[in-house]
């Protein structure tokens, strides 16, 4: 005759605890496992976006005539912080150098832009490019000839804060909203270490270190770049 006999009080006092305690442990598991995961696909995410800002960077950074220490003149720019556009500011900021065109230098057309008035007539015409961090955010800052005294049209146009932006003047490209930091190093020809004087530098490292949070656990990755300018003037 077939055996219909259920488990005992006794067994299930043991048998139900120990389930539980598997349970809770699988779970516990795949809950870490899940934030372990979420924590390796946002630091790869923080190193391909900031592998993509040091691409844009490059093409700008290899075509610079020369990394100032400060704004060019006669370039002015209404929107400078206190004190002005300066190289060893807290934190850092990189300004370039940019020789002014009348169109993309993919264009195998393009002509320089020259001044045409001023003490600088007859000069080619430079764009000051800044990279500059406000907050958590690398921005991009274009300031440009005042166009009446330059020909041709520059293909580059002038930038500003998003608060003043206008038909007339874009907003600052953000770049990132993950920076922590940025880290510039200046080298002269012969490789030396020219960081006090960026003018001087014939090639530049840039270090981004980026940062976000993930299930409320702090997650770093960081990302650099060495380029050697190719125009000098």
């Amino acid at each position: 005759m077939k055996d219909t006999r259920g488990f005992t009080l006794v067994e299930m006092l043991v048998v139900v605890p120990i389930t539980l305690i598997v349970c809770i442990f699988m779970v516990s598991l795949l809950i870490t496992k899940n934030g372990e995961l979420y924590e390796r696909n946002a630091r790869l995410g923080l190193r391909i976006e900031g592998l993509t800002v040091l691409e844009k960077l490059q093409d700008e950074l290899s075509f610079a005539s020369k990394y100032n220490n400060d704004l060019r003149a006669p370039l002015t720019d209404p929107y400078a912080p206190s004190g002005g556009w300066v190289f060893n500011s807290t934190p850092p900021t990189l300004i370039i150098d940019l020789p002014a065109v009348d169109k993309p230098r993919s264009d195998p057309t393009r002509q320089f832009v020259y001044y045409i008035s001023g003490t600088y007539s007859g000069q080619i015409a430079v764009n000051n490019i800044i990279y500059y961090i406000s907050g958590t955010n690398l921005l991009r800052r274009v300031v440009v000839p005042t166009p009446s005294q330059v020909s041709p049209a520059n293909y580059y146009k002038k930038t500003c804060p998003e608060a003043s932006a206008s038909a007339s003047c874009q907003a600052d490209l953000n770049l990132s909203k993950h920076i922590s930091s940025m880290v510039i190093n200046y080298f002269d020809i012969d490789n030396l270490a020219v960081d006090s004087n960026p003018t001087s530098a014939d090639k530049i490292k840039v270090t981004l270190n980026m940062r976000d949070t993930v299930n409320g656990n702090q997650i770093d990755e960081s990302v650099s770049i060495t380029i050697k300018k190719y125009n000098d003037f």
